[in-house]
């Protein structure tokens, strides 16, 4: 759960991933990810500011469903919760640095990869006031780490890194990787017969290798509900 309060000190004309159309100063706004405790403010019909983030992030954020409530029951509209954003939203490639005008300030903004979820950023903003670094959700695997080196001469000279600590407890020195997690749930899997029927109750964007890998390893169909498919179609 996301409990940063959206300002970076350094450009208050930027804010990340806590979206109040009303906050005074801000002339731009980045999304990180999809996921909706990064999502407040976005619903906003008023919204009418930049919104930066990855491609992927831009062609899933429209699908996104809002929740309609009825008695007894919590059903999801058909229309998508933040359509309204598409004219706001100004997606961008990973790792291509872009220069964006704010008032008199020009900065660089330049995105990577957060091993999250598709489509999940870290931003690096280069300017006057000095570089930072907002990560987002990340998963900083060895794998990961060793990629980012091939760019450490972009994160050079960095002033602040704004940094996911969801895990940053020694009681998770040993955090599994994501292909040990998808093991260790396959795992479970073959102690059943091979005529067990599994409800996986995983719908949250980010689980899909674990769909990928029982087709792998069983050549069956894996059912999604129908808006688990409408989401994943937009790609």
């Amino acid at each position: 759960m996301s409990t940063f309060d959206g300002r970076i000190r350094e450009y208050p004309a930027i804010a990340v991933d806590n979206f109040q159309p009303t906050r005074p100063g801000v002339r731009i706004f980045l999304l990180s990810h999809v996921h909706a405790d990064h999502l407040s403010g976005l619903d906003s019909r008023s919204f009418n500011i930049p919104l930066y983030c990855s491609e992927d992030t831009a062609k899933l954020l429209p699908a996104v469903r809002a929740e309609v409530s009825e008695p007894g029951t919590k059903k999801r509209s058909p229309a998508g919760k933040y359509t309204h954003l598409k004219p706001f939203l100004k997606p961008l490639e990973y790792q291509e640095p872009t220069q964006i005008c704010i008032g008199a300030e020009t900065i660089t903004l330049t995105l990577f990869t957060a091993n999250h979820c598709p489509g999940s950023t870290m931003f690096l903003i280069e300017g006057s006031k000095g570089n930072v670094v907002y990560t987002g959700d990340m998963r900083a695997e060895d794998w990961f780490l060793d990629t980012l080196e091939s760019h450490m001469s972009s994160f050079s000279n960095i002033l602040h890194v704004y940094l996911d600590t969801t895990f940053c407890h020694e009681s998770f020195a040993d955090f599994p990787s994501k292909s040990r997690s998808i093991e260790a749930f396959m795992e479970v899997i073959r102690q059943y017969d091979a005529e067990t029927c599994f409800v996986i109750g995983y719908n949250i964007l980010g689980v899909e290798p674990i769909w990928d890998r029982i087709y792998e390893d069983y050549g069956e169909k894996v059912h999604t509900i129908v808006r688990s498919t409408q989401r994943l179609s937009s790609f």
